[in-house]
């Protein structure tokens, strides 16, 4: 009889303990998974989260896999969490796939796809990459302000300061550009990008005017 006491006893220790353990993991998969946060915004936006539809709220936490979604002439600002900061233009959906920082806040690496609009980076110092991708290109960095703009089957990516890397997508496309400030590209998809080129005024303007709060 005691011995299946202390049996039960030792049962039960084992799955306290084990439920411990797996809550420490769900906790810190958590916090590994915090991309940032919504630090303003207008008009209609939404955070896609599995099969949640999410109406934004101001400080509303962002995770990894979460995409943004912005109606017609919505915007909406976006603190990350190693400082950088994204300006989300209206019509547009942007999935944050990525964003690992360490202990100090430092970046490690940030991913994301934007599949349709068009979002300005104020990428942050650090070691770690910043990427966003969309069907047609990649466009990478490391400290700087640009813009890419989505449409179905191309991408532009304007720079305002720093060095931006574009190349196209697909297994054969390995040519790549390198943008400097007030430079950028057209990619077609399936085609490498085309020769960088200073942005006339107005492209300029519509570009950074439409990622700006209304």
């Amino acid at each position: 009889m005691f011995a299946s006491q202390s049996q039960a006893a030792c049962a039960l220790l084992f799955c306290s303990l084990l439920l411990l353990a797996v809550g420490s993991v769900s906790d810190v998969a958590a916090q590994s998974a915090r991309v940032g946060s919504i630090a303003a915004f207008v008009g209609d936006v939404e955070i896609v989260r599995q099969e949640n539809r999410i109406s934004a709220v101001a400080g509303a936490e962002l995770r990894e896999r979460d995409v943004l979604v912005t109606g017609k002439g919505a915007w909406a600002s976006i603190a990350l969490a190693d400082g950088s900061q994204l300006a989300i233009g209206g019509s547009s959906k942007l999935t944050l796939n990525e964003y690992v920082v360490d202990e100090e806040r430092q970046r490690k690496s940030g991913v994301m796809s934007l599949l349709v609009g068009i979002i300005r980076a104020f990428v942050s110092g650090g070691n770690g990459s910043f990427v966003i991708d969309t069907q047609a290109a990649v466009a990478s960095a490391r400290s700087t302000d640009f813009v890419v703009e989505a449409k179905p089957g191309e991408t532009a990516v304007f720079v305002q300061e720093g060095l931006v890397v574009v190349r196209g997508v697909g297994p054969s496309l390995r040519d790549s550009v390198a943008l400097g400030p007030t430079q950028g590209t057209d990619v077609v998809r399936g085609r490498a990008p085309a020769s960088p080129r200073v942005w006339g005024q107005e492209r300029v303007d519509s570009a950074l005017g439409r990622t700006q709060r209304p």
